[in-house]
């Protein structure tokens, strides 16, 4: 009589084959940074773009305070002169006119009178010119606070803008990188999912042949 050959035990590993699987989806998780993270960052520099759209804010009121305050101090200096120069021609003026009312009521001198008159003219032009320029100087001094405040609103109004685009080109960064992770999540786990699937295959195949050979 044949003996019988001798029984052979061979165990199968269910979970062999997947564990390179596994490996491989460890792998791409390491590499893909995790969302909280990636919406920590995205936090973070939107903050800071925050922070500094409101220092740049601060800048420009401050900017306009101080063009307005030079402005009404050139202004005030202007019309301070303007008073001490009027005050000092009326002044003149008022002797002027007293000296030559006295020649003319003692008629002794005409051409001494004529002379005054001459002088009392060009006095009263000179205190016109000069309330002339005083208002010429107020109005320059006017006009460049405008402008002043002109280009500080269309710096701001740019700053704004950018502001805007900062954020909005973060907000796109932070969901692309989201639309990024999900599809590379999808992509392991369907990897995952096939290479389980084939293992269980493999499993069935093995468990079969072996049922035979028994």
């Amino acid at each position: 009589d044949l003996e019988e050959p001798a029984q052979v035990d061979v165990l199968v590993s269910a979970v062999a084959e997947v564990e390179p699987q596994r490996a491989a989806r460890q792998h791409l998780l390491d590499a893909q940074p995790l969302a909280r993270h990636r919406t920590q960052d995205h936090d973070e520099q939107r903050a800071k773009a925050a922070q500094d759209n409101a220092q740049r804010q601060v800048d420009a009121e401050e900017s306009r305070a101080e063009a307005v305050e030079e402005a009404a101090r050139r202004i005030a200096e202007v019309q301070a002169k303007e008073a001490q120069d009027a005050a000092g021609a009326q002044a003149r003026l008022a002797a002027l006119t007293r000296q030559r009312n006295e020649l003319a009521a003692d008629g002794d001198d005409p051409g001494k009178v004529r002379d005054l008159d001459n002088q009392i003219a060009v006095t009263k032009r000179d205190m016109a010119e000069a309330k002339t320029e005083a208002a010429a100087s107020i109005a320059e001094t006017t006009r460049k606070l405008a402008e002043q405040q002109a280009d500080i609103a269309a710096s701001a109004a740019k700053g704004d803008a950018a502001y805007a685009e900062q954020v909005a080109k973060i907000n796109q960064a932070e969901g692309e990188a989201n639309a990024k992770s999900s599809a590379a999540l999808s992509k392991i786990n369907a990897t995952e999912a096939e290479g389980l699937a084939k293992a269980a295959e493999r499993r069935a195949k093995l468990e079969a042949d072996l049922a035979e050979l028994q």
